[in-house]
């Protein structure tokens, strides 16, 4: 018998069951709250549901399908007990803990730094320093948005709905599941590799399909000037709001939001930014290990560059990074 799809199942009890499979195999997460509302996983089981035939399919995960990867991690849309593709996605990156297991003491990040190549502290290149150091700023950023919606707060319709999110260690099954959807999944997420997952809803509408028509997808993308164009005044709207609650509420700048990418729009046209490169700021006031990991992101002088943005309005405009 197939168990019907429950992305969030909670329990009456100190620990919940988020299931991200269903179909013929169930994959469970099995977490548990730790430090700033953080959820591990502390364990994860396969079962066989009693189908007769368990293999994978294609790009099909029992449960998931596959929708495309970049230096940030993958992302697979979930789909129901009868193989439809539901309103859910799912992200997962590798990055490094917050903090060391079982202490509120912060990861040693300047010991990463330290033993990393020059190569692993420029390139976005899946595996290295710097992208999972933008992980990490990336599912703080959701984790905090889950714990925020999660608790009745509002959010700026231009900012995805987060339903779930957790992070450890990537257990065997759910590795083998990813290598085989994603070619690439063997490089990106090695045995015992360190993850970060949630989530959100599914945006439509994107990039790879021309947005379903709802704005033009054939643009000079790298231009500011060309970006504000009236025809884009919706995006730039949806932008401003995005970046004033980003900053103000929650501490962080975006970048590399002129990224066809990384926003797309709901089906009644609603724009939604749902992969930026978010940075704490100002670092001046973070402590010396979330600093290091933010001069890494931002670049040389780069911190600057906002500072002056956000001084003369800009910043919130246009998308200028």
């Amino acid at each position: 018998m197939v168990a019907s799809l429950d992305i969030i199942k909670e329990l009456p009890s100190k620990e919940d069951l988020v299931i991200v499979y269903d179909l013929r195999n169930s994959v469970i997460l099995k977490k548990k709250n730790r430090l700033e509302d953080i959820e591990y996983i502390t364990s994860i089981s396969l079962k066989d549901l009693g189908a007769e035939d368990t293999a994978f399919e294609s790009e099909v995960i029992e449960g998931m399908k596959y929708l495309g990867s970049g230096a940030g991690g993958s992302v697979y849309r979930l789909l129901n007990d009868k193989g439809e593709a539901s309103n859910k996605a799912i992200k997962i990156v590798r990055t490094f803990p917050k903090y060391k297991p079982g202490s509120d003491i912060p990861f040693n990040y300047s010991k990463l730094l330290s033993r990393s190549t020059p190569k692993d502290r420029s390139s976005y290149e899946p595996g290295g320093l710097k992208s999972m150091t933008m992980n990490r700023f990336q599912a703080d950023f959701f984790r905090e948005l889950r714990n925020r919606q999660s608790k009745g707060e509002s959010t700026p319709e231009s900012i995805p709905k987060v339903y779930q999110y957790v992070e450890g260690t990537l257990v065997d099954s759910l590795r083998n599941a990813i290598i085989t959807a994603d070619p690439n999944g063997d490089k990106k997420f090695p045995e015992k590799t360190y993850i970060a997952l949630w989530v959100m809803e599914y945006i439509p509408c994107i990039w790879s399909n021309e947005f379903c028509g709802k704005t033009e997808s054939k643009r000079n993308w790298n231009s500011i000037r060309a970006l504000n164009d009236i025809r884009y005044n919706k995006e730039n709207a949806a932008y401003s709001e995005t970046a004033r609650y980003v900053l103000d509420e929650m501490g962080y700048v975006m970048k590399d939001l002129r990224n066809p990418r990384n926003f797309g729009f709901r089906d009644n046209g609603e724009v939604v930014f749902f992969d930026p490169v978010v940075i704490p700021y100002p670092s001046q006031n973070l402590d010396t290990n979330t600093k290091l990991m933010a001069s890494l992101i931002y670049g040389y002088a780069g911190e600057n560059k906002f500072t002056e943005a956000i001084a003369n309005g800009s910043y919130y405009k246009m998308r200028l990074f």
